[in-house]
């Protein structure tokens, strides 16, 4: 294969992308549940029509780093000039060139190292500072070095203060997801407390000899004003699963995790200003980790879309998230422990307004080709994007087990490749939102002030917005107890009407049973879904070691919705079955009479999503033109009597290239 002209070591990711499944792979249980058949969503075909983005022609580069080296979370330096990436196997960052060649370490020779294996590494704006944070913990430090990060010739670490962050009478039961603003200042991350996960935007100072956090605030959405609070919004932000992912719109808005609506992990943007929410997913399976491009124009979603994974307890769109912080066990059973991040969330790109309720399903950033390299979720928000929104940075891992003596992170995430991954995506380089500090509005309270829903026990009854009323009982924190919910011919719209009862008893520690028993009906009577569970998940103990689940399930659970239907939740265990794989091009061509030109279209249909693709090559001949935003290009017919031409298109290695013969004027 040919080395694009430049770059030294570059190779294409789709050449190890292709492939069938290793037998090995497949005798260790790979594909040991039946794949279910798609579940529809409501994709109409009317993307474009409707303003969307056109899918883009992505070409994945996989560069080489040293044999060993297992690079986790890579990001941009804020002058997109090169990379900041930590190897997890050796516990250390390493820096690369802006085209992932010419790795080196940037720590590996520091005594001193604060001993941090995965989670954040962020390059600060003046490129002398390297934010450095664990995944899940309170081990928070920041490098400086003199010169700069480039050139470390003295450096020194010092810890980040977060104590800030301490309420009265709750514990700390972890803080996590690290997130550095555009500004270099501000920090968000989540602290979880026994009345849910808390999100936190402070500003980071300069002491002596550490750093503190300043000002911090809570930007949960608002929860309940009170026990009496009849207004379901509030209950619902306040049961809700919450957790910081991204900043975004140069600082000016976060982009997190809330389980809303119908209780599935989704994505919504937050205006750290005025708390406007807006909600950017609504596909009725997880979508969590990901990001606003710097420009504002495109999402980054990491996503089990298409894959049937959670969709039978996210089908049914109706019920609000009153009690979801009590079943987080739900996505605990899933990314605990290496056959769980075996089958990890998967990159998907989107429109920034999001995917329109789950109507834009987007494009695969990174499928699946076969093989036992297999794609996984980037958790590091924003700098995963070049500043120019043109290149993002990809999560690998790999089905080879781990070698014996691997730390306790490889044998819970599982191996990666020794390559750095950077997706390409064929636009033109765009100018980031202009960097703003980041503020957060008198809105949002203190930690010590903010309040969910768990912090008012007892029974409550809230209203829809239309009609009816919805019960809810809460009797414990998010670590154990009783909770229930009762709707009674409850209603936010007045056309869909829910009734039923949903509860979770039992403690995260032990077991958790989750019984779902909701129909909904629409203004006729006629019923229009349901949801169904009955759902075990129990503690294995002794806690299994290497990386095992450490969670059983057991149970079932069917749902529909207006003629839709998905049953069942997988186990843990790898997916390539169901893992998005390259998707075929469409191309249709006609010609003027007389044959003169030839005008070329080209789409793409994922999974009812079809819409134009840029950035793909057609060729003609010895011609060759790029398609626009429209999809089409326009070529000069070959010159001669021939009677039938061949058009062929091609848009990258994350879909199928296509062929089309054109008839000559006389066939």
């Amino acid at each position: 294969m040919t080395l694009p002209s430049g770059v030294k070591g570059r190779r294409s990711a789709s050449r190890k992308f292709r492939g069938r499944v290793p037998t090995a792979a497949l005798a260790a249980g790979c594909l040991a549940w039946a794949v279910p058949a798609p579940v529809a969503v409501p994709a109409d075909g009317s993307a474009s029509k409707a303003g969307a983005a056109p899918f883009y022609a992505v070409q994945r580069d996989a560069v080489p780093v040293p044999a060993g080296v297992m690079p986790w979370g890579p990001t941009w330096f804020p002058d997109g000039r090169h990379i900041l990436f930590e190897d997890y196997n050796g516990g250390r960052e390493w820096i690369a060139d802006a085209d992932g060649a010419n790795a080196r370490c940037l720590t590996c020779s520091m005594s001193d190292h604060p001993g941090v294996v995965g989670g954040f590494a962020y390059a600060f704006p003046d490129r002398k500072r390297m934010f450095l944070a664990n995944e899940l913990g309170d081990n928070v430090k920041i490098l400086e070095c003199a010169p700069s990060l480039l050139d470390c010739r003295s450096h020194q670490w010092l810890p980040v203060d977060l104590s800030a962050d301490a309420a009265p009478g709750q514990r700390n039961l972890g803080r996590r997801t690290y997130h550095l603003a555009p500004d270099g200042v501000h920090l968000g991350y989540s602290i979880t407390r026994p009345d849910g996960l808390v999100m936190i935007v402070a500003a980071l100072e300069r002491g002596v000899s550490d750093y503190s956090l300043a000002d911090p605030r809570a930007v949960n959405p608002p929860g309940p004003a009170g026990p009496t609070d009849t207004d379901p919004d509030g209950w619902a932000n306040g049961g809700s699963l919450q957790e910081f992912k991204s900043f975004a719109d140069g600082g000016r808005s976060a982009v997190v995790l809330a389980a809303q609506p119908g209780g599935i992990p989704q994505q919504q943007k937050i205006d750290l200003r005025t708390g406007r929410v807006t909600q950017l997913t609504g596909y009725p399976d997880w979508n969590e980790d990901g990001a606003v491009s710097p420009d504002s124009d495109l999402l980054l979603t990491a996503s089990w879309r298409t894959q049937n994974r959670m969709t039978a307890l996210g089908l049914l769109p109706l019920p609000r998230p009153f009690v979801n912080l009590s079943r987080a066990i739900e996505a605990i059973y899933y990314v605990s422990s290496r056959p769980g991040f075996a089958c990890d969330l998967h990159p998907w790109l989107l429109p920034a307004g999001g995917d329109r309720n789950g109507h834009l399903v987007g494009q695969p950033l990174n499928p699946y080709g076969g093989g036992t390299d297999i794609p996984a979720n980037n958790l590091s928000g924003q700098q995963v994007w070049s500043p120019d929104s043109t290149r993002v940075l990809l999560q690998g891992r790999s089905l080879v087990p781990p070698a014996a003596g691997a730390n306790a992170y490889v044998q819970q995430k599982g191996t990666a490749p020794s390559e750095l991954v950077v997706a390409r995506i064929n636009r033109p380089p765009t100018t980031p939102v202009p960097t703003v500090t980041t503020e957060v509005g008198s809105w949002a309270p203190t930690p010590q002030d903010y309040r969910s829903s768990y912090d008012m026990p007892g029974v409550h009854v809230v209203k829809g917005k239309s009609s009816g009323t919805a019960v809810i009982t809460l009797g414990g924190d998010i670590t154990g107890g009783t909770f229930s919910v009762r709707y009674q011919d409850y209603s936010d719209d007045g056309d869909y009407f829910l009734n039923g009862t949903q509860t979770v008893t039992g403690t995260v520690a032990a077991e958790v049973v989750i019984e779902d028993n909701l129909v909904a009906t629409d203004a006729k009577g006629a019923k229009a879904g349901h949801l169904r569970s009955a759902l075990r998940y129990r503690q294995i103990t002794p806690r299994p070691e290497d990386g095992q689940p450490g969670v059983e399930k057991a149970g079932t659970v069917s749902s529909s919705w207006l003629g839709k239907r998905a049953n069942g939740l997988p186990p843990v265990a790898a997916c390539p079955g169901t893992m998005p794989r390259p998707f075929q091009l469409a191309l249709t061509v006609t010609s003027s009479s007389p044959r003169s030109t030839i005008k070329a279209r080209v789409t793409a249909d994922i999974h009812g999503d079809e819409r134009p693709v840029q950035g793909a090559a057609v060729r003609v001949g010895t011609d060759t033109a790029v398609t626009g935003p429209d999809g089409t290009v326009i070529l000069p017919a070959p010159a001669g009597p021939q009677e039938t031409v061949e058009v062929t298109a091609t848009a990258g290695d994350t879909f199928l290239p296509a062929r089309t013969p054109l008839p000559g004027p006389s066939s």
